[in-house]
């Protein structure tokens, strides 16, 4: 599939979405609906090395869409008519999410040392005995 075509593609499935939805498609629909459209042409061969999200934007312009994206949830982002009014509300965004900072969490001592042992051949490993106090305590720090 040539850029092109994947440009009409878009443009069609973004025009057809909306005409029958009145909403924008979520890209994680988009995909779905492009691969059938697309029959056996694969999309990702026009995509080269850009994500199918930054390619509908560096190509919204010629191909009469555009990229709708959530204002504070990075996933919810949507592809409508360059024509079409939509925006994502703001209101209750937050819901169920936290504004706490996320804590970093702190590798386990105890999966770090299993790591490390499951590289040993079995001879090796068979010799090995560590007690369960000793991974307790490492899985503590």
């Amino acid at each position: 599939m040539t850029q092109d075509e994947l440009v009409n593609h878009l443009k069609s499935i973004a025009d057809d979405y909306w005409q029958s939805k009145k909403t924008p498609i979520f890209l994680s629909q988009l995909v779905p609906t492009l691969i059938a459209r697309a029959g056996n042409a694969d999309f990702r061969v026009a995509l080269g090395t850009q994500t199918l999200k930054s390619f509908i934007k560096s190509t919204s312009e010629m191909g009469r869409y555009r990229l709708i994206e959530h204002p504070t949830q990075i996933a919810k982002v949507a592809l409508a008519p360059i024509d079409a009014e939509f925006e994502f509300s703001q209101s209750g965004t937050t819901e169920g999410v936290s504004n706490a900072i996320p804590t970093q969490r702190r590798p386990n001592k105890a999966i770090a040392l299993l790591d490390i042992l499951s590289t040993l051949p079995d001879e090796e490993i068979q010799k090995i005995t560590i007690p369960i106090s000793v991974l307790v305590k490492l899985s503590r720090q």
